[in-house]
């Protein structure tokens, strides 16, 4: 797999950028923040609802060899407070009208509004050996199975991951995204690394605008970068199908009823591709067969897998991020294999069904 990355686009329906365009709002982005008082391993809290100034911001950060804390823009005021004070920060970047933060500092941002001038130098980030240690980017678990923690991912981390990634889904410079997923989580960071690097044609939404993500699901995407409730609610559009085009309908972060999948692979002639993974691991499962509608698959490059006398999914990875931030946890990581907390069984093709929560687990994410 070799990166592909200056045939790669980026954008909304209305707003698109090519390599060297894009290249050019990142330098201006470095720019900026640079002037607000960032430095080389400052941690820079993004606090966004607009998923290209996530993205933009992000690559920035990373470009200047500091760190990206992706901050969901549903948070509420005293949870962004506690992240800030968390990584030692009195300043956030936001593009949230009307964003208040008691005693702290919001510089607002938009790539919309900036100058973009032009660099000859390449401002993406490009993964140097030297800097492969250093803190990329901070995600934070969603806190359905405790408190929120910020998971560390270093830039070797990221770069080996992206690099699997486009390698296992097979993105090309052929591939039309449609990337629905929040861009501040795991699963659709992973994503649009993997869309960029992979050279694809990027397309981002901040609103489920279903019947325009319809209209380019018929006419030329490609890949389809969602969520199961997502999936569900196009399926309520009676909406039958079959793209010439359309080849991967991926899917993750919660478990998929099987009605959903069987509407789609009714009506679209294409079965929902079912991930596996958490912010602590990135994927590691990836049912790319589809022999088995209710797996998560089997594991990708980096990755092995083993169900412990208690019916847990043990996963021992390449990917496994790094720390938390702070030392109030640790990583539920035992001779090398990290306990997911969840319960597994091994279908008859060698693939994952994930069966619900272990019950007595203390580890879990």
């Amino acid at each position: 797999m070799e990166i592909n990355i200056e045939n790669m686009r980026i954008g909304t329906e209305e707003n698109f950028y090519s390599y060297e365009e894009f290249n050019n709002l990142l330098g201006d982005t470095i720019e900026f923040l640079k002037g607000k008082g960032f430095k080389s391993d400052s941690k820079i809290p993004i606090w966004c609802h607009d998923n290209l100034n996530i993205i933009a911001l992000t690559l920035a950060a990373i470009s200047m060899n500091a760190c990206a804390v992706l901050i969901d823009a549903q948070k509420k005021e005293k949870e962004v407070l506690d992240i800030l004070r968390m990584i030692s920060e009195s300043r956030i970047i936001s593009d949230i009208e009307k964003a208040e933060l008691q005693e702290m500092e919001i510089f607002e941002y938009s790539i919309y509004s900036i100058k973009n001038r032009k660099y000859n130098q390449n401002m993406y980030p490009v993964f140097r050996t030297e800097d492969e240690d250093k803190d990329a980017v901070i995600i934070f678990t969603s806190g359905s199975t405790g408190t929120p923690k910020g998971v560390v991912r270093t830039q070797k981390k990221v770069m080996t991951h992206m690099k699997t990634m486009i390698k296992t889904l097979q993105i090309t410079s052929e591939d039309k995204i449609l990337h629905l997923a929040p861009l501040c989580h795991a699963y659709g960071f992973e994503h649009i690394m993997a869309g960029i690097y992979g050279g694809g044609t990027n397309t981002l939404y901040n609103l489920f605008a279903y019947r325009e993500i319809l209209d380019q699901m018929k006419k030329q995407a490609s890949v389809v970068i969602g969520v199961p409730y997502q999936y569900e609610l196009l399926t309520r559009m009676n909406c039958t199908f079959s793209s010439n085009k359309l080849r991967l309908l991926l899917c993750a972060t919660s478990s998929l009823k099987y009605r959903t999948y069987n509407t789609v692979m009714k009506s679209w002639k294409l079965p929902i591709t079912q991930l596996y993974g958490s912010s602590e691991l990135s994927a590691a499962l990836v049912n790319m067969e589809g022999k088995n509608a209710t797996s998560v698959g089997k594991t990708i490059l980096g990755v092995k897998a083993r169900i412990n006398t208690e019916g847990e999914l043990l996963i021992q990875s390449s990917y496994i991020c790094e720390r938390y931030i702070g030392d109030k946890y640790e990583l539920p990581v035992e001779d090398g294999w990290y306990h997911t907390g969840d319960m597994a069984i091994f279908d008859q093709y060698g693939g994952i069904i994930i069966k619900g929560r272990l019950q007595r687990c203390t580890k879990g994410t």
